[in-house]
């Protein structure tokens, strides 16, 4: 019986455990907040809707178009009414964030209270911290831009010796088998096309400490790659088509990915995306194919504009079979005049489909 009743209370106990430490983190990148943040109103009503049923929100810079000042106090008094709600707020800088000419000490002025007020190491050097979750989770904020004597970015990308020796600090600061993301702005792959300067190094340093998640942004696009240790997740625009939050849900066995939609398919909003990215898809393959032999090609046209939206919607891997038979692939592969890298990356999503991102688990043992 006492058996019986002690192996009862254990299970009960590891429920607890789990039950405090499994939580959703809601991840947010280019905002791109303008100082006409009136016309953001539903984006942010959203954000801030679905920010209730998350444990944190990670905002992963260009949280501001500009840089300027009265940009960057609307974004942190919008993170402030999602504070308010009871869920904090974890931010970095991303490049649109100092295009207006702010300093390290002025962003910190405007959003301490966003991640760094909490952290247990913050960078001297840069804007990268690492703090604890209340559910557990180590998030090691990584500031990758490039700054001046005077703490002025140049608005460009790069991993320093310096950033390097204090991540290692703030890894080594880390439990065994807690659970780590590492985030930034910028993404570190595909290491041929988005490597920042340094990102190797960064790889190399996050294998070592066996950190199996990255969360970035920067080409708002949704998206994910990959290498045997690390699982890299970019994370789209809210305020462009198909407007989707991502959530992180962190785990005792692993982390895993959704997409959430920010907008309802049957609202004005998303039908108006949806609109606008189909125009722009057709757009662009009009403008790719003039001067060829396919000029006014509507299949070809029409090809590439359903190749874009499965792309975009996060189901090419199941529609590249069918797109690959159509007569409109053939007449993209002779049109070689074409020197715009729209053809390339077309012809290559199709031959070498991606992994969707809309659903996704990243094992800590991978």
């Amino acid at each position: 019986m006492k058996k019986t009743l002690f192996t009862l209370l254990t299970l009960i106990l590891l429920l607890a455990v789990d039950a405090v430490s499994a939580e959703r983190l809601m991840t947010i990148s280019d905002l791109h907040l303008t100082t006409n943040s009136a016309a953001f109103a539903d984006v942010l009503d959203a954000m801030r809707s679905h920010a209730i049923q998350a444990d944190a929100m990670l905002m992963l810079g260009d949280n501001t178009n500009n840089g300027r000042k009265a940009e960057h106090e609307a974004v942190a008094a919008f993170l402030s009414s999602v504070t308010d709600q009871g869920t904090p707020v974890y931010i970095l800088p991303g490049n649109h964030d100092f295009s207006g000419a702010l300093t390290r000490e002025e962003w910190l002025a405007i959003y301490r209270s966003f991640g760094y007020d909490q952290a247990y190491s913050v960078d001297s050097a840069s804007l990268s911290y690492t703090v604890r979750t209340v559910g557990g989770t180590v998030l090691l904020m990584l500031d990758l831009n490039v700054y001046d004597v005077h703490g002025v970015s140049d608005t460009t990308g790069g991993i320093s010796k310096d950033i390097l020796s204090w991540a290692e600090f703030a890894l080594s600061q880390t439990r065994p088998n807690e659970r780590v993301i590492a985030c930034a702005h910028y993404p570190l792959l595909p290491e041929e096309t988005e490597a920042v300067p340094g990102s190797k190094e960064l790889l190399a340093l996050l294998d070592r400490y066996q950190t199996r998640l990255y969360l970035c942004g920067h080409r708002h696009v949704n998206d994910t790659a990959s290498i045997p240790s690390l699982r890299q997740i970019t994370v789209g625009v809210p305020t462009g088509y198909p407007a989707w939050a991502g959530m992180v849900h962190s785990e005792p066995e692993g982390f895993s990915y959704q997409v959430e939609p920010l907008f309802l398919e049957t609202s004005e909003r998303w039908q108006a995306l949806r609109q606008s990215a189909l125009s722009l898809s057709l757009a662009m393959a009009s403008g790719s194919l003039q001067g060829t032999q396919f000029e006014e090609d509507q299949e070809a046209i029409q090809w590439f504009s359903d190749g874009f939206m499965a792309y975009t919607e996060g189901r090419m891997a199941a529609a590249a079979s069918a797109l690959r038979e159509r007569p409109g692939k053939g007449k993209w592969e002779q049109a070689t005049e074409i020197r715009s890298v729209t053809r390339v990356w077309m012809l290559s999503l199709v031959e070498h489909p991606p992994e969707s991102v809309k659903e996704l688990r990243i094992p800590y043992d991978n």
